[in-house]
């Protein structure tokens, strides 16, 4: 399995060449998991017949992109023994057999103990529901699984590691991390890459997805 990787020079090349590909952030749209933006809505960007829209502006999406650093540079102080976390911030990595299916990661991280490659994932969210706060009893939101298990093919990792800052009204928050690995998850790669790959021709051959209804 051959991985590859583009380094762009900066955000505005990374940005004016996301229409080549279907990203990491992008897969859980394609798989319906998605509250701001449909399937058609992302095909219609990927086959340029509208801009991909940037969220700068929001409190919530502007603190996020902020505090990314912050957090990984916590991450990488309290596994210092344990990682070696680097980060290439307009790196994308695609494996060879899907050039289309593509990813862009947070950190690299590399194991000390066996010298195994994961990616790290930062997330920042708002707390402002019962409902938000049940996403994350006990396991990791669809979307965000998604784009773990995307990330493991598209970037031939051996696991990601999600860290996520939950942020509550109060100004309190809680950072929890969770580690998938991509032992025991082949069949789970297969179900996603191929929800990728569907997607894809559906922009290669200009024609729209259909439309999904959901109860």
């Amino acid at each position: 399995m051959a991985i590859k990787f583009i380094d762009y020079p900066d955000r505005k090349t990374w940005l004016a060449n996301r229409y080549k590909s279907l990203g990491a952030s992008e897969i859980a749209i394609v798989c319906g998991y998605s509250n701001f933006m449909t399937e058609e809505q992302l095909w219609k960007e990927k086959t340029l017949r509208c801009q991909h829209k940037e969220y700068e502006g929001n409190d919530r999406v502007d603190y996020g992109q902020e505090a990314e650093q912050y957090l990984r540079e916590l991450f990488k102080l309290k596994h210092k023994s344990e990682y070696k976390v680097d980060y290439f911030p307009y790196r994308v990595y695609h494996n060879e057999e899907r050039h289309y299916l593509t990813s862009t990661l947070d950190g690299l991280i590399t194991r000390l103990s066996d010298g195994k490659i994961g990616g790290y994932e930062c997330k920042s969210r708002y707390i402002d529901s019962k409902q938000a706060l049940e996403e994350w009893k006990g396991q990791i939101p669809m979307k965000y699984y998604c784009q773990a298990i995307y990330q493991l093919y598209t970037a031939g990792l051996d696991f990601v590691v999600l860290n996520v800052e939950l942020r509550f009204p109060d100004n309190n928050a809680e950072i929890k991390e969770y580690t998938i690995s991509r032992e025991g998850r082949q069949s789970e790669i297969d179900f996603i890459v191929s929800k990728g790959e569907k997607f894809w021709r559906y922009v290669e051959t200009d024609k729209k997805p259909p439309l999904t209804l959901k109860l």
